[in-house]
């Protein structure tokens, strides 16, 4: 998760998977060279095995590769979540006023992993940024950059 731009009228954040996207298409064609090298030797166990990757990993990349962008636009007065997957491109967008504080919420089931999560005034639970937790980067200076951007007075002190 990264700042794009960081202007006192526009803030936009961004989260893309690169890294997953890329282990995940390193699994696929690890599973078909698998499936392949089965099929010349005659192993069909081996055949098998490699085709659940080959064709397990393009399902997972569909289910967990997501961009998401969030812009803050104090100039039009809105808040745009704009989230990019397999199926498309979805956005929602609310007035400035709507969006609440952002915090980051932490996992412990498998170890500390966090997400930036964020509150509107029309969701009664707290919308997360990505869909997954993970134990990388820093999600309180993100939290923290956005709410300094939705209190000017916090932000200038």
């Amino acid at each position: 998760m990264r700042i794009l731009h960081d202007t006192p009228n526009r803030l936009v954040i961004e989260d893309a998977p690169w890294g997953l996207a890329i282990f995940l298409i390193a699994l696929t064609l690890f599973g078909a060279w698998t499936a392949l090298n089965g099929l010349s030797t005659g192993n069909w166990v081996v055949v098998l095995s490699g085709l659940v990757f080959a064709l397990g990993c393009p399902i997972a990349f569909a289910r967990a590769v997501r961009r998401a962008r969030l812009t803050l636009d104090r100039t039009n007065d809105r808040v745009t979540w704009r989230v990019r997957d397999w199926r498309g491109v979805s956005e929602r967008t609310w007035p400035l006023a709507a969006m609440g504080r952002a915090f980051v919420h932490i996992d412990h089931d498998d170890g500390p992993k966090h997400r930036v999560m964020f509150t509107v005034a029309d969701h009664d639970k707290p919308v997360p940024l990505t869909i997954y937790h993970s134990s990388l980067g820093n999600p309180g200076a993100i939290a923290n950059r956005i709410n300094r951007f939705l209190d000017p007075a916090e932000d200038s002190a």
